[in-house]
Formats: structure tokens, sequence, C-alpha cells
């Protein structure tokens, strides 16, 4: 995103075909990484659905399913439209890999105003992430150390919503043991995993598990493992199961995570959208917003344009004030209503000067930006 106008004009993400030529380089140094796994990861500030084709009309998604990347990370949307701010793009028919095409895209949430904080984790090519708001919490330089919560990020299973992909677990420790990532500036007493069935919409406790360190990091990074069958908890439905991991530090205090519904399956479980989350992220604006332009510009020439053209008639035949004043007497109906809706902007047409000024506002909104991004700047 370069420097320059802000809203509405930085609305829409434009990358450029060497922008495209440059990610592609940066990707295709790890394809020669074929003895070791590699997971890739790739941030940009606007999400796909408010990012334009390159003038070459190639798209950034195709690129990313190419290289098997796990997730797009975008900014952009914060957190105005909602917490679920999240897609997961599949091309079945993808000619770019040797197997169906997809990712997850993610956007982040919102730390200038929110204070949300989305951590990332990687754990054994499964890409997850878990959402913290910190928004309540007070603290000073030299008592960093102990107000910085604890914090519970499952690893594995993944979330059947909004993190499941369609390739199968790669190992057998995959498989059969769930995982976190707990950081805490606190010595721990206990980790435990709880799992729930939410068949009937309620939460029966179906097993609990005590969690041992599988490794350790600093002081403060603790890598937490169970062993635990997951062949009991398949079902098609994808959302029926989830867990819980609950974190008890030496001073006594409770931290749990959020409750993730997961498959072992590989099914996916429904993400339930508002309609401004589905409106930001389902729909890829480059194809509507030719159309709703031109629809917005159309209207604004009508509300003005429609009145002139009834003001001039009326007047013509001598017919105008006959007709205001028919509008303020008697009672108000429901026609009096549209017309002294109409009339408010017929009004604003009597007066000739003021109408050439509305109407040059309108051919300056139109024209304006074209001019100031194509003619100056060239």
């Amino acid at each position: 995103m370069d420097v320059g106008l802000r809203g509405p004009c930085h609305l829409f993400g434009h990358p450029t075909d060497e922008l495209l030529t440059k990610i592609d380089s940066e990707l295709s140094q790890w394809d020669s990484h074929s003895a070791q796994k590699v997971t890739k990861v790739v941030f940009g500030h606007y999400p796909m659905s408010f990012t334009a084709s390159t003038p070459k009309k190639e798209r950034l998604e195709l690129l990313l399913v190419k290289h098997s990347i796990s997730a797009y990370i975008c900014g952009h949307l914060h957190t105005i439209f909602g917490r679920n701010i999240v897609k997961h793009h599949v091309y079945p028919d993808s000619k770019l890999t040797s197997r169906d095409g997809e990712f997850w895209e993610w956007e982040m949430g919102d730390w200038r105003t929110s204070r949300m904080m989305r951590v990332i984790a990687i754990d054994q090519g499964h890409t997850s992430y878990s959402d913290f708001d910190i928004s309540n919490l007070n603290g000073s330089h030299e008592d960093s150390k102990t107000w910085l919560p604890t914090l519970v990020i499952p690893t594995y299973p993944l979330d059947s919503r909004t993190m499941n992909h369609l390739r199968p677990p790669s190992s057998s420790l995959t498989l059969n043991s769930i995982r976190a990532l707990v950081l805490s500036n606190q010595p721990l007493i206990s980790v435990t995993a709880r799992m729930f069935d939410t068949l009937n919409g309620e939460m029966l406790l179906l097993e609990e598990m005590n969690m041992h360190i599988l490794s350790k990091a600093g002081e403060s990074a603790y890598m937490y493992v169970s062993e635990w069958n997951g062949g009991k908890y398949i079902d098609p439905s994808g959302t029926r199961y989830a867990y819980q991991i609950s974190v008890v530090d030496a001073s006594g205090i409770y931290t749990n995570s959020s409750l993730r519904p997961f498959s072992i399956n590989q099914r996916f479980g429904e993400l339930k959208k508002t309609w401004k989350e589905f409106i930001v992220m389902d729909i890829v604006f480059e194809h509507a917003y030719i159309f709703l332009l031109r629809l917005a510009f159309t209207i604004l020439f009508v509300f003005f344009i429609f009145p002139k053209a009834i003001f001039h008639f009326l007047e013509k035949n001598g017919n105008y004030n006959r007709w205001v004043s028919s509008l303020f007497q008697g009672q108000l109906t429901a026609r009096k209503a549209i017309g002294l809706f109409i009339w408010f902007f017929v009004q604003g047409c009597a007066n000739n000067a003021v109408w050439c000024v509305q109407l040059m506002a309108i051919v300056w909104m139109i024209f304006f930006p074209w001019f100031w991004g194509e003619v100056l700047p060239d």
C-alpha cells in the first residue's frame, strides 16, 4: 500500500504484476527444501475481497494456492464488521498444484482500539490462531511480569469451523495427542484438557486429561501434551465435540482457553456469520464495484435531474404554485407525504444558481478521483 489519499480512496488494494512476481519469487525459494516440511504463512494488508486484479488480470489467490500456503493473514477491516472475519478459499479444479488448492484467510482484528491480540501457532504443519482481549488490563513497566496474563493456545486439534484443512494429519503423534502452548510468567501447577459433547446444546463432560510438558522455551513458554484416543470423537457434523484447556498457576489463578469445536475425520463445521461479516469477506467487490459505482451516480443524477424536469414542466404550465399549495392544505396522507418528499428536491431546483452548484458537485465527485489519480501523477 503506497502513501497517498486515504478513505475512501484506500478502500481497495491494487497489486501490480511486478509485486506478484516478487511474491512468487519469495515463496518459490522454499520449494527446493523438499527434505523438510515447510509451512508458509503470508501477511498482507488487504483482504482478498477488497483486492483488485493486476493490470494483466492476475489474482493473488491463485498465486497463494500455487505455493500451498496455510494461511493469508490480513488487516484493513479490523473488528468493525465482527469477529468472524475469516474465509476458506477452495479451488478444486486448480491446475497450479497436484492437489485441490486451498488456504485460509484470517483478519487480524483490532489492536489499536480494541486491544485484541491474535496469536498464530504452527504445530507440525497445522496452522491455527487464538484471540485474546487484553483491553481491561492495567500495568506499568515495573510490574509488567506480573500483570501480563497467562495465554492458553490450543494447537491441536484445530477448530473445525475456521482452521480445519482437507489434508489428513501427517503423523501418529498428531492423531494420538492433544496439544497446547501456554505462555505464562508464573510457575504452572496443572494443565488439564476437557472434552465435551454439545449435541443437544448442553456441555456434557466426556473426558478429563492431565497434560504434561512436552518442551519448554525460555522462562515462560511451555508446550503441553496429553495422549488420547481421537477415534472416539468421529462425528459427521464437525462441531459436536469440543475441548477446552484449563491452566492453574502458582498464584491460584485459573485460565481457560476458548471452547474449540473439532473434527477428527476432517469434517468442516458451520461457522455462523453475521450479514456484515458475510458481505465484507465472501463478496469479491472487484466484480460488483463498477456496477455499484454507476448505480450510485445514476441515483445522484436522478435526484437532481428528475426534480429539475418536474419544476420546469410545472412552472411552464403555471401549475407549480397550485401544486405546492395542495401539499400544505388538508390532512396529511401517504400521497401528500410522498409529494412533500419530492417537493423538497424540486424546491432546491427553483434557484438555478444553487442547482448548478449541486450538479457541479456531482460531476466533481465523478471526475476528481480520476483526475487526481491518473492525470496529475502522469
